[in-house]
């Protein structure tokens, strides 16, 4: 019953994180769970309208799916429609049967990937700059379609309660509000004003039409009653839209946001422990914010989320990155924000149910058109962050070296560990960051008490590479290309592979430039060793020569560099054992 003990104890830190991030900002935390009602209420108000979900039941279901979401994940995870199976089923005005049976596979799919751990290696084996490419080519999607799908179509002046103008003053009030962006210590509850405002404007729009036949109405009592639903799983058209919704669900809802969580919820290292001095411990310091889920605890809840609601008539789900984006732009920072959204939704959807279509249907298309651009925006930006800098595929473990038999100094200079040749010292050879002053070792102590993350600091056993202007250009350059394939096709699974090729012909690029400057490393040596003095044994120039063996981004970058290192220095330890064999043997053949 270990594993017991560990799942309570953690749902308990997290609990405890959530309650206490609410009660510091309350205000901030119902803004937040707000911020994803641009994304959420277009979509699922279409679907509903032409009878492809069933609303009440995607209200209850999705908040109670946010309710556990919240508690047991502890971050403002979202819960939002599955776009590419929502555009589909409005555009070809799916039944209810085929639209639900397309999240089921979605969902079985997302299922066998994550309990077989491949979708675990596909992550690992992504770069980085492909990752960032898809957030970032999300984040101008949102944009994009923030502009010409909600504000566009609007009027400078009518309708007289949605046109651009109300767009206009909420986008000024938005820059207002948030000068500083998401570093804003206590983040004002923006999207809570809005959807007030936004709910007041609906109300008097639908008071303002006239009487007649098809008027809206307000809402009323409307008592939920689930039924069973049997989804069309055989049915092309639900085979169809799941294909096209199982790229974007991998890589937008399950890559993209594990690494949208690790930018805006770091791993928190936890405080020191009690045995510490006194003067290390700070009682008031607040709970640590859980650590962001990991792809394979992310695949297995979209999995069961759409496995289970697809037999009620539920609207497909996912977590998206822009959703997350949406929600911490707004003052979402814990999982108490969803919590409070989930439990919202869950009373809408009991007691007032398919009243709720119009007044969701005359919400100013304005205000959410804003709200999507903001949720663009922190995806937008997230995507450029942590590109070059502190990103974790230049991260190089100590172990992975030590295990070659190698010293820490011998990835920096062939040589000896002093100065190499521009006068720098030879630990610097390689670019890697690698302070032992005792400030330094004092502040990262200090950092690691206070647990904090600064994505660009080294943690214990971990050394970052500083990264040529060349790799740089090459990782921005990847990072493009995945997002200008996504903006031109409008399909994720397009960007990535452009991505994916564009890496991997730089890739293709240097191993042969590699393998040319090792070679002429190799006839260096040999024409140094040569020429050494048998009473000196001065070694020539070319030992102490240094090497800019550029690497692969990932796990396997790091093997195919070491490998390749290991591979050089065994020739060259031949090749001068060789020589002095030769040297040795010179004198005794010249007094015969």
């Amino acid at each position: 019953m270990v594993w017991f003990s560990e799942i309570t104890a953690r749902l308990g830190r997290v609990n405890r994180y959530n309650l206490g991030t609410l009660r510091e900002s309350p205000a901030a935390e119902i803004s937040g769970a707000l911020g994803d009602l641009g994304t959420l209420l277009p979509l699922m108000i279409a679907l509903a309208i032409h009878g492809s979900i069933d609303l009440p039941t995607t209200l209850v279901f999705t908040g109670v799916f946010n309710v556990v979401t919240g508690a047991v994940f502890g971050i403002p995870l979202p819960v939002q429609p599955m776009k590419a199976i929502a555009a589909a089923a409005i555009s070809q005005k799916s039944s209810l049967a085929e639209t639900t049976a397309a999240g089921g596979w979605v969902g079985f799919a997302i299922l066998l990937l994550s309990m077989t751990g491949l979708i675990r290696r596909l992550t690992a084996a992504i770069p980085v700059p492909i990752v960032k490419g898809i957030q970032l080519g999300a984040g101008l999607q949102l944009i994009i379609s923030a502009g010409s799908s909600l504000i566009l179509p609007l009027g400078w002046l009518s309708p007289l309660l949605d046109n651009r103008t109300w767009a206009l003053m909420s986008f000024l009030a938005l820059l207002f509000v948030t000068p500083s962006g998401r570093n804003a210590k206590k983040p004002r509850p923006f999207a809570l004003l809005l959807f007030i405002f936004g709910t007041c404007f609906s109300l008097l729009s639908i008071g303002m039409v006239e009487s007649g036949h098809g008027v809206p109405s307000l809402p009323f009592l409307s008592i939920w009653r689930p039924k069973i639903n049997i989804p069309a799983f055989m049915s092309p058209a639900s085979i169809g839209m799941a294909l096209s919704q199982l790229p974007l669900t991998t890589l937008n809802s399950i890559i993209a946001v594990c690494a949208l969580g690790e930018d805006l919820f770091p791993r928190a290292i936890l405080p020191a422990p009690v045995s510490a001095s006194p003067a290390s411990v700070l009682p008031s310091s607040p709970t640590p914010s859980p650590s962001p889920p990991s792809t394979t605890s992310l695949g297995i809840s979209v999995s069961l989320m759409n496995l289970f609601a697809c037999f009620f008539g539920c609207m497909p789900v996912c977590h998206g990155s822009g959703g997350l984006a949406a929600q911490y732009r707004f003052g979402a920072r814990s999982g108490a924000s969803i919590i409070l959204l989930g439990l919202f939704k869950i009373a809408l959807g009991v007691l007032l149910g398919n009243s709720l279509i119009d007044v969701l249907n005359f919400f100013p298309r304005g205000f959410l058109g804003v709200m999507v651009l903001a949720a663009g925006l922190e995806l937008a930006r997230a995507g450029g962050v942590g590109l070059s800098d502190g990103a974790p595929d230049l991260y190089l473990s100590e172990r992975e070296e030590e295990e070659e038999g190698q010293t820490p100094e011998d990835d920096y200079d062939d040589g000896e560990s002093g100065n190499s040749d521009d006068g720098n010292s030879g630990t610097r050879g390689l670019g890697i960051i690698h302070s032992t002053s005792t400030d330094d070792r004092a502040w990262r102590a200090e950092q690691t008490r206070q647990g904090r993350d600064h994505n660009t600091t080294t943690t214990t056993g971990f050394r970052q590479r500083i990264v040529s202007e060349d790799e740089r250009n090459e990782r921005w350059t990847v990072m493009l290309m995945t997002a200008g394939g996504i903006l031109a096709f409008k399909n994720d699974a397009i960007g990535f592979m452009a991505g994916l090729l564009c890496h991997w012909a730089y890739r293709l690029a240097t191993a042969g430039s590699d393998s040319a400057n090792c070679g002429n490393l190799e006839g260096e040596d040999e024409e140094s060793a040569m020429g050494m003095n048998t009473s000196t044994a001065t070694p020539g120039p070319g030992l102490h020569r240094r090497r800019r063996i550029s690497h692969s981004a990932g796990p396997a970058g790091r093997r195919s560099y070491l490998s390749g290192r290991r591979r050089t220095r065994s020739r060259k330890t031949r090749s001068q054992s060789r020589t002095q064999t030769r040297t040795e043997e010179s004198p005794l053949l010249g007094s015969d």
